[in-house]
């Protein structure tokens, strides 16, 4: 269990929430050249991935880059690749919030600050006397704590006099909710309400809650044919298409519960054409959705057929199996089985890191932020693309060592020159570490409602995030409709930085941007676009592009040095039209051959990943299970036709309903009166407990209709009704 000390500028642990050895600070930090060397050899055994081909070929060794490769590097460009490489040693565990390598991560950025002599950015809080006591400026740290930390304490599995055990023929599930039951056994099949053809899993069930008071046995996948080949997936067994999107647990499992199931029993069907078949999954590797009320375990065939037995009926997992791939077959099965599971709920701390370079004169009151998320997914436990990516260490090289990076070398770049090339006037420069992005940018969202400084006092703010693995000399600028002569005020700069620069106009997300767009602040997000290794264990040092990156990093200066002394602040706008483009860069149709950048320490052979090299939309998902498409903003959620203009709250969040967290301007959601803070209960007739059960119900609706929600404002339930307005194509 993590706890801070909200009077200090530290983190202190007790206990042991990982195998990493507890360090100071100072030797994080000054293990910079140190790690570096050690992640060349320690991550190119960690992952058999290698590099995408860029220009000409370099040499390389198993181990890594030559140091011929290295000498090729500038002094900076080779320090921002030290960075990246530190951050994505596996012993930095992911950086995931709830991790010792999280906490180290955050050392190290305060370690550098400290260096760079650069000036606490948060309010040092303190309780003396029994009051509590707030200095501003005092502290690099601006703790908060974030859901999603859960113990087993205890479970039972048992039937007829036999109990199964625990870790080899059954485990409860991450979608588990504390509970005990012990009633009949009932079946649903594949748990699927609309398959092809019309497959219904659950028509052989009646009334509304059929299944209330009863264990359901609930199978994994899809119908498929005695190879373990889905008989829904297109193109045949020969596609390799995999399992259809019928087969999502998260929805098939909240079909069951939608029923009154009073717990499930989940099983995998061994021969199924997937690495997962054989897994038996546990609360650690698995989410399988939101977090339900009720028990939910997961247990081997061979030790359902024990409790099948042993529980007094003549059924088989093989002979369910064969009634759900012909038909529905949901029906009851009598007997009597106990499922019971006690679980513990933490809530980890974690720790936005910032400092503060000091302006001069009538400007020094008005603050430039240039930020970057340090955390990342850690053991990929929520949040990773990868089949079987849980347990494994997740480095996130480019996602987003590359922005931290990035944060780093233009503070310690402008804490050497700013006074002298910014002059005498100018305004100061707050530089942020943020934690809990990848949980729903809940480090930005918390400092944006608890701000060091006014709203009205932040001129700008420039994200840095995935900027690590830029193509084609290709590079994203989101945000320029955000301010006044934005557009204008940047071209130069853009032109001049070697990088092709293409400008989007919204700032609504998906990174840390978007908490400072809908605080009404003017934003600018740089992002080197999608990859094949996006959010799977092989995103790690060697497809880094330390010279561009660099590039990236000239251009964040620059604007920090024009916008520094320019005698007016920027002027924020709404902005309308895409907020990012989730698409990987591809060459220039009229240079197909056009190599990648400058030359970087990168290895050459094809990509080794586990997943197709063209990803879609729907996939490219910044922030866990439960997040909204990105390419719409604002809950325009892959596949729907509507957009409805909310930004959830926190995807892990425990609480039933969904949390608002921001409101977007003329989107469905204002016009009807929903503000921050509200939390949606109810969609019409259909209860709300999360995120994914809001969801579905938006990909299902349409431009016209009418919704009444049902939500809580301040302790008060209200009801409003929401015309629901088309995604527009600049949402698309």
């Amino acid at each position: 269990m993590f706890t801070v000390r909200t009077s200090g500028s530290t983190v202190r642990t007790s206990g042991r929430p990982s195998d990493s050895r507890d360090l100071r600070a100072m030797l994080v930090g000054c293990a910079a050249v140190g790690f570096f060397a050690l992640g060349l050899a320690v991550a190119q055994q960690a992952t058999s991935a290698t590099a995408v081909a860029t220009s000409p070929a370099r040499a390389v060794t198993d181990n890594g880059p030559t140091a011929e490769v290295l000498e090729t590097l500038t002094p900076e460009q080779l320090e921002y690749f030290q960075h990246v490489t530190t951050l994505s040693n596996p012993f930095f565990e992911g950086r995931g919030p709830g991790t010792r390598g999280n906490v180290l991560a955050a050392e190290y950025m305060e370690w550098h600050f400290k260096k760079m002599n650069l000036t606490p950015a948060f309010p040092l809080v303190e309780t003396v006397d029994g009051k509590e006591v707030v200095t501003p400026f005092a502290s690099f740290r601006q703790p908060f704590s974030v859901a999603g930390g859960s113990k087993l304490k205890s479970s039972t599995l048992a039937a007829g006099g036999v109990t199964l055990k625990q870790g080899t023929q059954y485990e409860i599930v991450g979608a588990s909710g504390s509970g005990e039951v012990t009633g009949e056994l009932a079946f649903v099949g594949f748990g699927i309400e609309k398959g092809k053809a019309g497959y219904n899993s659950f028509a052989g069930l009646e009334g509304e809650k059929p299944l209330e008071g009863k264990l359901a046995i609930l199978l994994r996948y899809e119908p498929m044919d005695d190879e373990g080949n889905s008989q829904w997936r297109e193109g045949g067994a020969e596609s390799g298409a995999g399992f259809s999107d019928a087969s999502s647990l998260p929805s098939k499992i909240r079909s069951t519960v939608e029923r009154g199931a009073a717990g499930i029993i989940l099983v995998s069907p061994s021969h199924a054409k997937d690495q997962r078949a054989k897994v038996l999954e546990s609360m650690q590797s698995a989410r399988m959705g939101a977090r339900r009320d009720i028990p939910v375990a997961m247990a081997t065939p061979a030790a359902m057929d024990i409790l099948l037995k042993a529980a007094g009926t003549t059924e088989t997992v093989e002979g369910l199996l064969k009634a759900a791939n012909a038909a529905g077959a949901s029906r009851m099965l009598g007997g009597s089985v106990k499922l019971a599971a006690e679980i513990v709920r933490e809530k980890p701390l974690t720790e936005n890191v910032g400092a503060v370079l000091a302006g001069a004169g009538p400007l020094v009151n008005q603050f430039i932020i240039i930020g970057g998320h340090y955390d990342h997914v850690g053991y990929g436990f929520s949040g990773s693309r990868s089949l079987n990516g849980a347990g494994k260490i997740h480095p996130g090289a480019d996602d987003n060592a590359s922005g931290t990076a990035g944060v780093l070398m233009v503070a310690k770049m402008l804490a050497s020159d700013y006074a002298e090339l910014a002059g005498p006037n100018r305004r100061s420069i707050m530089f942020v570490g943020f934690s809990g992005e990848e949980l729903g940018l809940l480090g930005s969202r918390h400092m944006t409602r608890n701000m060091p400084i006014t709203a009205d006092q932040a001129t700008v703010m420039l994200n840095m995030d995935m900027t690590g693995r830029v193509r084609f000399n290709k590079v994203d600028a989101s945000g320029i409709g955000t301010a006044e002569g934005f557009k204008e005020l940047c071209a130069p700069i853009f032109e001049a930085s070697g990088l092709k620069v293409r400008t989007v106009p919204g700032g609504q997300g998906p990174s840390d941007h978007a908490s400072f767009y809908a605080s009404n602040i003017p934003v600018l997000h740089f992002f080197s676009g999608l990859h094949p290794q996006y959010h799977m264990p092989e995103d790690v040092y060697q497809f880094i592009n330390p010279v561009a990156g660099m590039q990236v990093v000239g251009i964040v200066k620059q604007l920090a040095l024009v916008l520094g002394n320019r005698a007016e602040p920027l002027k924020f706008t709404p902005a309308k039209g895409a907020s990012i483009i989730m698409e990987e860069p591809k060459a220039d149709k009229s240079d197909p051959n056009a190599p990648a950048p400058a030359p970087a320490p990168l290895k050459t052979e094809p990509a080794k990943t586990e997943t197709p090299k063209a990803m879609p939309a729907a996939a490219a998902n910044p922030h866990g299970d439960a997040a909204a498409d990105p390419n719409a903003g604002g809950s325009g959620i892959a596949g729907s036709k509507v957009r409805f203009g909310i930004g959830p709250g926190n995807y892990g969040d425990d609480e039933p309903g969904v949390e608002v967290a921001d409101v977007y301007p003329g989107t469905s959601a204002a016009d009807a009166g929903i503000l921050k803070g509200d939390r949606l209960m109810k969609w019409n007739d259909k209860v709300l407990k999360n995120v994914e059960d809001w969801m579905p119900l938006l990909t299902t609706a349409k431009p016209g209709d009418k919704v009444e929600i049902e939500l809580t404002r301040k302790g008060e339930t209200k009801k409003v009704t929401v015309t629901l307005k088309a995604r527009d194509n600049g949402d698309k």
